[in-house]
């Protein structure tokens, strides 16, 4: 055979070669969580079954359906629908689920994912994997919660109207009151322990109590409510000018201080003895009606599920959306009392308690209480 014949024969081998593989291409399936990236409309980058870091599954068949499923003990996110891919756009639409939007895109290791509310995988083993990763890195974030709350206490925090300090060290804390015309000036040391993000244990004067405490960031300043409420509950940290050369707040003087929230409770000089019937008369008067509980900086009535309704008849009823409770109260009122002004005594089936609180003249009003793992009170 000539050279010539020879190249021919090559040339339509190749030939027939290249058409197979075309032919072979599109008749291949698509294999589950393939490629997200070709612009697909058909959905076959998705047909198969993915699992979620949720955790639950999701399974996508060719005739453009969706169902979800319970999977490694978790519950279904969503139920079931029709779906359709628009690129790397995976769109789901069920009448129980309404209209959900997905993404198909790639893992750091460069595996297909689905990613939504919760991020699905092609595999069980890449969804246990990264299971199991949010598990340590929870765990960690767990261990690390005592050190990193006790670095960001450690200062100087300034009350909201100014007249009060808190300084922490790694162990204790003490609360200085300025001082003004009628209050003298007084520093109170407690000795504390970070249990969680929410609660830490006090110690006064030997006696050791667990309380709730809260410290989150607002805009780029740090907020510290106070498991303590002496003379003020929540406190920000201390800027430069502040700690510098004293506080801010002990440059000040009582004329010049803004006090940003009024409390009625008495003075430790003089005696206000005379004024406990006229006190009395107030709180029972004003207490009467619904009260919202709240752990909000700045509460509200709407959203929460604690409640106090006290009647003028001297009964109540009580929830903190577990527990309910009814029965009579009665009032008692101190003026001399620096902290809380009033008492409550709670009489209910089975048994009675004595809540010691005091309101604010803000609006609405507030009702704070000596049990510092109750929120604050709004009255509707």
């Amino acid at each position: 055979m000539s050279n010539k014949g020879k190249i021919i024969i090559a040339a339509v081998a190749a030939a027939l070669l290249i058409v197979v593989i075309i032919v072979v291409a599109l008749n291949k399936p698509a294999s589950n969580g393939g490629d997200a990236e070709t612009g697909d409309k058909s959905g076959s980058s998705v047909i198969g079954t993915w699992y979620s870091d949720k955790p639950d599954m999701l399974t996508f068949t060719e005739d453009g359906k969706y169902q979800a499923a319970a999977w490694n003990g978790g519950n279904a996110w969503l139920s079931s629908g029709t779906y359709a891919v628009e690129g790397s756009t995976l769109t789901l639409t069920g009448s129980y689920d309404g209209t959900t939007v997905l993404t198909i895109g790639q893992s750091e290791d460069k595996s297909k994912i689905i990613s939504g509310k919760y991020t699905y995988y092609s595999n069980e083993e890449a969804a246990k994997a990264a299971i199991k990763a949010a598990e340590d890195q929870a765990a960690e974030d767990e261990a690390n919660i005592i050190p990193n709350t006790t670095n960001k206490l450690l200062g100087e925090w300034i009350s909201l109207d100014g007249t009060t300090t808190c300084t922490f060290t790694d162990k204790s804390f003490t609360v200085h009151f300025l001082g003004n015309s009628t209050t003298p000036e007084e520093s109170l040391y407690y000795e504390y322990e970070i249990l969680s993000d929410k609660q830490m244990s006090v110690t006064e004067n030997g006696n050791k109590a667990t309380y709730s405490y809260k410290l989150y960031e607002e805009n780029g300043v740090w907020y510290f409510v106070s498991p303590v409420k002496a003379y003020a509950s929540t406190y920000k940290k201390g800027d430069e000018q502040s700690t510098t050369g004293g506080s801010s707040a002990a440059a000040g003087t009582a004329e010049n201080t803004i006090v940003t929230e009024r409390v009625i409770s008495s003075e430790k000089n003089p005696d206000m003895s005379q004024y406990t019937e006229e006190l009395n008369t107030y709180v029972k008067e004003n207490i009467v009606g619904t009260w919202k509980g709240t752990f909000e900086e700045h509460p509200t009535a709407a959203s929460s599920y604690w409640s106090y309704t006290f009647k003028a008849d001297g009964t109540y009823t009580f929830s903190d959306g577990s527990t309910n409770e009814s029965g009579q109260y009665s009032i008692t009122s101190d003026p001399n009392d620096n902290y809380y002004h009033s008492s409550l005594k709670l009489t209910f089936e089975g048994g009675e308690r004595t809540v010691k609180f005091y309101f604010t003249t803000t609006s609405p009003m507030k009702m704070n209480t000596d049990d510092q793992t109750d929120p604050t009170f709004v009255k509707e």
